[in-house]
């Protein structure tokens, strides 16, 4: 052999004992292995991971067995050049429930398989409310029971002693939506514990606790005009004030605010309240109606109430104070005890026969040309035969 090509060989040689030899899995050495979280919400993304060994660059895909006990091929992906993955475990994961799975790699050699894991989903459920809402006015909970699509989900409320329990049901949509109307106490006034149950595969899952506060409030109307001395109530609702005290409080000069007449509303918060502040004095009045309720008092807007005084007839006024002269002294509010009231001496009787509460409940409570105007009434049915001064 030529002495260059003995050369060349040993070069070559030499060259093949530097590369490392490459490292082929045998058929028989082939596995995969796969691990996942086991235990996970509804709808939250989970995946299984694992090294397929052999099926380096190769697919590898999940497998998921049916009710039947068949396996159906899942999601697919590529092994990384280590043979490493890491594949979504899409199946059934907006059910509550639990699911067996197995991973399967292509390899040179055919389909190898993982040993089979479970993974169970429970179910879960999100609420919201309006958080604070006027007493009598309807309000719901909403959101998704992950997990329960088209079955049974429920407001709970608490009690007083501590127990939960069961009122509004409904029926979860196909997504798990749900809006269930919030009906415990929605007339009085107070804060309410509510959480939302849903019944799923693996049992009934429940929301955190929200609260719920129904705020009192008051509606207040009136004639808005009367005649002085005739009776005048406001009327309405204390709305989350159910047999509760209500009172009339009016507003004075200096704009204080001055309790009137109180009353007790109804079951149904409904009041009727006489307004009796100036009664016997013509003049714009401003009222407002409060209410005590469980969170503390509330009160209505204000509104106002306009007295109109009646025509007086001051005919013969020279008379009648001649006669009042000698009736009572000229004393127009005289009250001595004996019956007879005023500058003129009426009694109760006669002072109402002719209409004297237009004015004022009692003679001495009228002003002098009041007084003159109803002694004019009387007169003109009986003329001075009422008086023995005349």
């Amino acid at each position: 052999m030529p002495n260059w090509r003995l050369k060349a060989l040993m070069v070559l040689a030499a060259a093949a004992a530097l590369v490392a030899p490459a490292t082929i899995t045998p058929a028989s050495a082939a596995t995969v292995t796969a691990s996942s979280a086991g235990t996970t919400r509804v709808d939250v993304t989970a995946n299984v991971w694992g090294t397929a060994l052999g099926a380096e660059g190769r697919a590898v895909w999940t497998e998921v067995r049916l009710a039947d006990g068949s396996w159906s091929k899942s999601q697919q992906r590529t092994a990384a050049a280590d043979g490493t993955y890491v594949i979504p475990l899409t199946y059934g994961s907006n059910v509550a429930g639990t699911t067996t799975w197995r991973v399967a790699a292509s390899t040179p050699a055919g389909v190898v398989r993982s040993a089979t894991l479970t993974l169970t989903r429970t179910g879960w459920v999100s609420s919201a409310s309006a958080g604070t809402k006027q007493a009598g006015l309807a309000t719901n909970a909403w959101g998704t029971a992950h997990g329960a699509a088209n079955r049974p989900v429920w407001t709970e409320v608490r009690m007083s002693d501590g127990r939960w329990v069961k009122s509004q049901q409904r029926t979860a949509s196909s997504s798990g939506g749900y809006s269930i109307p919030l009906t415990y106490g929605s007339n009085v006034a107070g804060k309410y514990t509510y959480r939302v149950a849903a019944s799923t595969a693996t049992g009934i899952v429940r929301s955190n606790e929200f609260v719920l506060t129904r705020t009192g409030w008051v509606t207040a109307t009136s004639a808005g005009k009367t005649r002085t001395g005739v009776d005048s109530y406001t009327w309405g609702t204390a709305h989350g004030a159910l047999s509760r005290s209500v009172w009339t409080e009016v507003k004075l000069p200096d704009g204080s605010w001055a309790k009137s007449q109180q009353r007790t509303t109804g079951t149904n918060g409904s009041f009727s309240i006489p307004l009796t502040f100036g009664k016997a004095t013509a003049g714009t009045y401003t009222f407002r109606v409060a209410a005590s309720t469980s969170l503390g008092v509330v009160r209505s807007n204000p509104f106002t109430l306009t007295r109109e005084g009646l025509p007086l007839d001051l005919s013969m006024a020279a008379t009648w104070d001649r006669i009042a002269q000698c009736e009572s002294g000229g004393n127009w509010s005289i009250n001595t005890g004996n019956g007879y009231y005023g500058g003129l001496q009426f009694n109760y009787q006669t002072w109402h026969s002719v209409d004297g509460g237009d004015f004022a409940t009692y003679p001495h409570q009228a002003t002098r040309d009041e007084q003159i105007t109803v002694a004019n009434r009387l007169h003109d049915l009986r003329g001075f035969q009422p008086w023995s001064c005349a």
